[in-house]
């Protein structure tokens, strides 16, 4: 994982922690709200373990617009790269 990914999920984590206190809610309350582990609940507030499944279910039963984590461009560096023979090699086929 890229470390500009691992910030990301650990803001987004702590945006979920944020508005969880807001509403004076547990792990256990939001963990009987949405059926993810106390464990798991606690990994995603730390910027692990979130998968898309989970993001959808914390946003929901949080109250929470997805769109919200997502306002800022996201720079695209996939972080390897193809090899010259693959691409060349992938082109000849295209065409």
């Amino acid at each position: 994982m890229t470390d500009d990914n691992k910030h990301r999920l650990e803001r987004i984590g702590l945006r979920f922690r944020t508005k969880r206190n807001e509403l004076y809610y547990s792990l256990r309350d939001v963990s009987n709200l949405t059926g993810i582990s106390t464990g798991t609940l606690n990994g995603i507030e730390k910027g692990r373990d979130l998968t898309m499944t989970n993001f959808l279910l914390l946003c929901h039963s949080l109250e929470i617009q997805p769109k919200v984590f997502f306002q800022d461009d996201i720079t695209f560096n996939p972080p390897y790269s193809l090899s010259p023979t693959y691409k060349k090699e992938y082109r000849s086929i295209r065409n």
